[in-house]
């Protein structure tokens, strides 16, 4: 009768914690601590290293944090650092917690990942009827989208979780576990819609590619692949006409075009994460085996920032910008393309790009922007190590899952791979809750000691 009670005290602290990282409220951080002491009065902690031992998965996000831990030690800003690793102490002790308790079963880890989807849902809700209100207000059609939406997170973890939410909701749907599938149908119809207003550009991007796969492969195998291009056009039409929308989402839809149409000429890129890798990359080449430490690889980028915006403007600038703009003159507009002809009017332009240029670091270092890339972000934290078992994470439970044909499992890695590219998920305590939690709750749905 014991086991029976701890089990189900476990797994409603779980139910818990889950609405509290979907809703982003200081609940998950209470059922974190409750889970916590759970685990400390109902462990036996001598088959703690036992088991810990014969779980690659779980070991590698111990050994991760053990690396940010160890690199405390050579961190000057130890402040930070101390601030850095409690922000990240779900990523050690998530593991511990879920590997000495029993494996949930299958049904009640969709119980879990219902429960993230419901609540996913009831926060982009009240986010709208939020945005509705302000908009009766305002009459500003902008209240509806990016950042004027959200209320309790930034937006682009909101949209990581919205379309986590998605892939749950299909999942659900494709096992038909409740009878009532039209529902889930317009649940799912209902976040698509959300994801578009929060107008985040990679989880966008994400589902552009993820949409056309599944349908195609779904009706394929079901020998109806007329159908799965069908609605895959369907949808892709649906899509621009909703970018197209004068709006906040359509503005970045054009930056997202210029971006990539620009690439290879800063003078037309406006994309602060061009200039921030330049940088980031800067810190990694010198500090590339062991990292800057937990506590500096912010402060040493940042200083990066104001070491750049302080260079003055030197004729060997001027001349090495004048030729990048000659060699990527097809990238340039009709107005600039002009002034290839005339050297002075050239050299004007060539030092009004370092000048913005200047004034982008300058901004860097006053926002103290961060790598903005989860890669950089921990190559230059902790060295190659720690980059190699991130790596590692993501890659080798991507490719059992391919093994295994579990899509649930497959969708999640290749969102979180994606949004490590912007953003660096792990400096935000929504990010490591989010990844470490659903990782390890997945990666139960494998028998973890046979090879896939």
């Amino acid at each position: 009768m014991l086991s029976i009670n701890k089990k189900n005290v476990y797994f409603i602290l779980l139910t818990i914690f889950v609405v509290g990282i979907a809703f982003q409220i200081v609940i998950y951080k209470v059922a974190l601590c409750a889970l916590f002491l759970h685990w400390i009065f109902t462990t036996k902690f001598q088959t703690v290293i036992q088991s810990i031992s014969s779980n690659s998965f779980f070991l590698a996000f111990i050994i991760f944090y053990i690396l940010y831990a160890v690199s405390f030690f050579w961190s000057e800003n130890q402040s930070f650092a101390i601030a850095d690793l409690v922000l990240k102490i779900p990523i050690l002790i998530l593991p511990l917690i879920m590997l000495s308790n029993k494996p949930l079963s299958i049904k009640e880890i969709n119980k879990l990942l219902m429960v993230f989807a419901l609540s996913v849902i009831s926060l982009n809700c009240y986010c709208f009827f939020d945005a509705l209100f302000n908009y009766l207000n305002t009459r500003n059609i902008n209240e509806f989208f990016y950042g004027s939406l959200t209320v309790n997170m930034h937006t682009a973890y909101q949209a990581t979780f919205t379309s986590f939410s998605i892939f749950i909701l299909v999942y659900i749907y494709l096992n038909k576990e409740y009878s009532h599938n039209w529902i889930f149908s317009l649940l799912i119809i209902l976040q698509f819609f959300f994801l578009f207003l929060l107008s985040s550009r990679m989880q966008m991007l994400c589902m552009s590619v993820v949409t056309p796969i599944f349908l195609i492969f779904h009706y394929y195998l079901k020998k109806k692949i007329y159908l799965g291009f069908s609605y895959t056009i369907l949808a892709f039409m649906v899509s621009y006409f909703l970018v197209s929308t004068p709006s906040v989402l359509n503005t970045r839809y054009k930056q997202t075009v210029s971006h990539i149409s620009s690439i290879g000429n800063d003078s037309q890129n406006s994309d602060p994460r061009k200039f921030i890798w330049k940088k980031a990359i800067d810190v990694i080449k010198y500090n590339w085996l062991f990292g800057v430490g937990v506590g500096d690889a912010k402060d040493v980028l940042v200083s990066s920032y104001s070491k750049e915006s302080s260079k003055p403007i030197t004729d060997h600038a001027v001349d090495s910008t004048i030729n990048i703009l000659k060699a990527n003159s097809k990238y340039l507009n009709t107005q600039v393309k002009k002034l290839t002809s005339d050297h002075t009017k050239l050299k004007k332009e060539s030092e009004n790009i370092l000048i913005q240029q200047i004034n982008k670091y300058r901004f860097f270092a006053k926002k103290k922007y961060n790598f903005h890339n989860q890669y950089l972000q921990t190559f230059a934290t902790v060295g190659c190590f720690g980059l190699i078992i991130l790596i590692y994470l993501l890659s080798h439970l991507f490719i059992v899952s391919i093994i295994k044909k579990d899509f649930i499992v497959s969708a999640f890695l290749f969102l979180i791979a994606m949004s490590f590219l912007t953003e660096s998920m792990l400096e935000r305590q929504a990010g490591v809750v989010f990844f470490t939690f659903f990782y390890l709750l997945l990666v139960m749905r494998f028998s973890l000691n046979k090879p896939a």
